[in-house]
């Protein structure tokens, strides 16, 4: 059986390999696990907000 954040990092996989996909639709999952996992740097990253400031 596979967890789900495991599920999401597979189908982020084939988002990202797919070449009729496009970026925004790879970035959109990101923001989506990185919700999952309550990780604010790669949400903001994902949403383009620099957090170095």
């Amino acid at each position: 059986m596979t967890t789900p954040d495991v599920r999401g990092l597979e189908q982020l996989e084939r988002t990202v390999l797919d070449e009729t996909t496009s970026l925004a639709a790879a970035l959109r999952q990101c923001l989506m696990l990185a919700g999952y996992a309550r990780h604010e740097e790669l949400r903001a990253w994902a949403g383009g907000v620099r957090t170095d400031r």
